[in-house]
């Protein structure tokens, strides 16, 4: 360590005069030192590493638990009854988990880069999908909707 990050360190043994006498040392402040030294928004790799966060972040609400909160009115709309919807609903959560597994046990074995990358690309084109064919779905008239589909 250089001089100049270590001089911090020697300010409680300086100013709280904690000899070699005393039975209680604290622990240097060492947490704080680092937080002051590390740039925040300063450099390129940071802003880069900030905005990938904020990515993840939004495309999960979105992609995960956010769009699953209206699971039960997608099915209620498409014509399932509670103990249907039900089930359905426990086997997307069974889905998601298996998915959240895997994605955590390939974690450390796969580029990173290249798998958020490709990963928020295909959340991108499912998620505008999913938008086009709800929007063609809203502007069928009613008599054409098909509902028995995949009820079996």
């Amino acid at each position: 360590m250089n001089s100049r990050r270590a001089s911090p360190l020697t300010v409680p043994t300086s100013v709280h005069g904690i000899t070699a006498n005393c039975k209680y040392s604290p622990p240097p402040p060492t947490t704080k030192i680092l937080k002051l030294n590390t740039p925040s928004f300063k450099t390129k790799n940071s802003r880069w590493r900030s905005l990938m966060v904020i990515l993840m972040g939004c495309f999960g609400q979105f992609s995960g638990n956010g769009l699953g909160y209206f699971n039960l009115e997608i099915y209620k709309a498409a014509g399932y009854n509670t103990n249907e919807q039900f089930v359905l609903n426990l086997g997307s959560s069974i889905v998601s988990a298996i998915a959240a597994g895997t994605g955590v046990a390939l974690s450390d074995r796969m580029p990173r880069r290249q798998a958020l990358i490709w990963g928020t690309l295909a959340s991108a084109v499912f998620l505008a999908i999913n938008g086009g064919l709800s929007l063609k779905w809203a502007h069928m008239p009613d008599d054409a909707k098909v509902l028995s589909v995949g009820q079996g």
